[in-house]
């Protein structure tokens, strides 16, 4: 029987996960946060929603007996979504609220690697006020990263000597993150090439991303 997968998700990832789906032979329907034409001509039957709703995501899934539900966007992690439709018996090739949170909260990335001596974590400071915001700069500057705890779309850090040009700026930005958010992240600025690793895990097995270099081969 062919398989019904679902995608939650309207952007330009989304609309090639959802090539890739159709291309498969299976059956495509799509949760997505407005109506992208080319999402919707490869489905045979889409809802237009917000794509934090996620009770009307979770049972437009189970009303339409989908087999398997792909997520694309990160805020949705954040949600329920996932661990209600595990609960419904849908398999999710996306992780749950929990797991997500080594993305949805740096904060919680930095713990993680503490806790677990993980190499490469850095220097850093989880500040609540205007004092301990003084506390950290005083302490890790005066190069630092200014981060927001949660998710900005990658366009939410700044470091000095690069979008901030003195550690005055990095205390006005970090200020700006706090009295919007009640938290900001002070971490000791890292200098080298930044890079993504990528894989597909299930728990038991890791099938990493090759890249031109071959580096599949050296992992």
């Amino acid at each position: 029987m062919t398989e019904k997968v679902m995608i939650v998700g309207s952007g330009g990832r989304e609309d090639a996960i959802a090539m890739a789906i159709k291309r498969s032979g299976a059956i495509l329907f799509s949760a997505i946060g407005h109506e992208n034409p080319s999402i919707k001509s490869l489905s045979s039957k889409y809802l237009v929603v917000n794509e934090l709703d996620y009770r009307k995501i979770e049972d437009f899934a189970a009303d339409n007996l989908v087999d398997m539900v792909f997520i694309g966007p990160d805020p949705v992690l954040d949600t329920p979504l996932v661990n209600n439709l595990l609960r419904r018996g849908i398999p999710v090739a996306s992780p749950t609220m929990e797991a997500a949170r080594i993305e949805t909260s740096k904060m919680f990335m930095r713990e993680l690697m503490k806790r677990h001596n993980i190499p490469g974590n850095v220097n850093f400071r989880e500040c609540f006020s205007e004092e301990d915001l003084e506390s950290a700069l005083r302490d890790l500057g005066p190069e630092v990263a200014v981060k927001p705890i949660g998710l900005t779309g990658g366009k939410g850090v700044k470091v000095v000597g690069e979008q901030l040009e003195t550690v005055e700026d990095a205390r006005r930005y970090a200020i700006e993150i706090l009295r919007r958010d009640g938290v900001v992240l002070i971490e000791e600025k890292m200098v080298g090439e930044e890079f993504s690793l990528q894989a597909f895990v299930d728990g038991k097995i890791r099938l990493v991303y090759a890249d031109r270099s071959g580096l599949q081969e050296s992992v």
